[in-house]
């Protein structure tokens, strides 16, 4: 894979994005059908006014994670590539559209993971957070030009370079403030 084939690139929101959510939302309940769960759009493309990567991000709760196991081959099955070396244990994740694997460009993420774990209630609580406060999705959103630059060719730099951003986000949500 070129560095280049999955760069990190910023554009401006795009009002369709709720749309194409809740398309690939309606799609998923329809391959996943039989397993009990509960989706939620996330990620900057989730937030209205935000600069994001053009990538929907879609939270699949599940009561456990276990026997959520059929997702994978169901995903796999729609042409979502399955990454197994996940350092995060607690959710499966997914890519629609992976360079690597012959796409053009990530176009979707699918996060399968437990109602109500720590990464569910915190992918939330920033979400809304960040829709009901513009000084916080500003701040954020110059965080993201910024390093966006530095990082263009390294995903996992441009996540880590935002984690502190995002603890005082999520600190700010839980006090209120």
């Amino acid at each position: 894979m070129s560095e280049i084939s999955d760069s990190i690139f910023l554009v401006d929101y795009n009002s369709d994005w709720p749309r194409m959510a809740e398309l690939e939302i309606t799609y998923l309940k329809k391959i996943l059908g039989e397993i009990d769960a509960t989706y939620e759009h996330i990620g900057s493309t989730s937030i209205p006014n935000i600069i994001a990567k053009p990538i929907i991000d879609i939270m699949v709760g599940v009561t456990s994670l276990e026997d959520a196991r059929a997702t994978i081959d169901k995903l796999e099955a729609i042409s979502y590539s399955y990454w197994r070396d996940n350092p995060f244990k607690e959710h499966f994740f997914f890519v629609k559209g992976l360079p690597l694997t012959g796409g053009s460009g990530r176009t979707h993420h699918v996060h399968v993971i437990e109602k109500n774990s720590p990464f569910w209630i915190d992918q939330l609580l920033f979400r809304d957070y960040l829709r009901g406060n513009r000084s916080a999705l500003k701040a954020y959103e110059d965080l993201k030009r910024n390093i966006a630059v530095t990082f263009k060719h390294d995903r996992d730099g441009y996540t880590e370079a935002k984690t502190e951003f995002v603890r005082s986000i999520l600190t700010n949500a839980r006090l209120g403030s």
